[in-house]
Order: C-alpha cells, then sequence, then structure tokens
C-alpha cells in the first residue's frame, strides 16, 4: 500500500541563488580572456617558429658557405699539389731522358739521326748523305742494316761536326744534328744542358 508523506524542510539552505549573476559574467570573461591568452599564445609559438627556422635557414647557408670555401681552398690547394708534382715529374724525365741522351755513344747517336733523316724523307729516293769521317763507318753500316745503302751514297766532309748529317737529293737538302734531335725530344732543357 502506497502512503504519501511529505516533508519539510525548516528553512532554505542557500539563503541566495545558486548562480550570481556577476559570478556568471566574470565566468564568461574569464572565458574570453582565456581565449585570447590561448590565440596570443598560438601566435608567439607562430612567431617563435619562424625565428628558429629563420635561425636555422641563416645557420645552414652560413655552414655551407664556410663549407663551400674549405672545399674552394682544398681544390686549390690539391691544384697547387698536382701542378707541383707534374712539374716534378716533367724534370725528372727531363733530367733522365737528357743524361740518357748524354751517355749515348757517337755510333748511337748516329743510328738515331738516320732513323730520324729516314723517317722524315716522304720516298726512298736516291741521295747524297754527307757525314764526318768520324761517323762514316757507322753511317755505312746502319746504310747497309736497313737497306739504304743501294740508295744513299755516304760523302765524308771533316769540316762537318760529328753529330751531324746532311742528306742531298732532288727534293733540297736535310740537315740534322744530334742537339737539334735532343732539343726536339726536350724542348724545355736549356741548350747548356745538351751535349
Amino acid at each position: 500500500m502506497l502512503t504519501k508523506r511529505r516533508f519539510a524542510l525548516g528553512s532554505a539552505v542557500l539563503e541566495e541563488p545558486i548562480l550570481r549573476r556577476q559570478l556568471l559574467e566574470e565566468s564568461l570573461r574569464a572565458d574570453e580572456l582565456l581565449a585570447q591568452a590561448s590565440l596570443q599564445a598560438e601566435q608567439l609559438l607562430q612567431q617563435a617558429h619562424e625565428q628558429r627556422q629563420h635561425y636555422l635557414d641563416e645557420a645552414v647557408a652560413s655552414f655551407w658557405s664556410e663549407a663551400n670555401a674549405q672545399l674552394q681552398a682544398i681544390q686549390e690547394e690539391r691544384a697547387s699539389y698536382q701542378r707541383d708534382a707534374l712539374s716534378a715529374v716533367d724534370s725528372l724525365l727531363n733530367i733522365a731522358l737528357s743524361r740518357l741522351l748524354d751517355e749515348t755513344d757517337l755510333p748511337q747517336r748516329i743510328s738515331a739521326l738516320l732513323r730520324n733523316l729516314a723517317d722524315g724523307l716522304p720516298s726512298k729516293a736516291e741521295a747524297n748523305l754527307t757525314c764526318h769521317p768520324e761517323a762514316a763507318s757507322t753511317v755505312r753500316a746502319w746504310l747497309q742494316a736497313m737497306g739504304f745503302d743501294v740508295l744513299w751514297h755516304v760523302q765524308e766532309d771533316p769540316g762537318m761536326a760529328p753529330e751531324s748529317l746532311r742528306l742531298s737529293n732532288t727534293l733540297g737538302t736535310f740537315h740534322i744534328d744530334w742537339p737539334s734531335l735532343q732539343r726536339g725530344l726536350m724542348p724545355s732543357l736549356p741548350d747548356a744542358q745538351h751535349a
């Protein structure tokens, strides 16, 4: 069975309304301030990110500028070392070649001159080959060995240098000597080093 009962409270527990208008306004104002603060914080964060990116870009540009300068200096130093090394190798090669050429005896020099003369002619033709009497036997032996003894006739001239040859034919006169051949092989050496 159901019964109905009522309880009466002696006095109101709250003497004023639960939410006052001022409190509600302050709460709304606080929400607005919080939204503004949040917006300002986002703007500050955005500015900080942009400034950080700017500093980072400057640092990267500075790094690459210094790195490129360093690489350029390294390349220039390397090129300088290469030039020095090539110059040293060239000098060493010229000295070695000069010594080698200076150490050849007269028969070897005459043979080299004859090969140069034979290579320089456009075709095999009859000619007179003039040389110093000291070189005559070497010249004749070379001509016979190379098959030129039939075409080239040897003439001795004591007025010629021992290391020179003169070939005369219908095309003209060809003169060659050991110092000229040496200069042709080693143009960077001064004449004083050629014997």
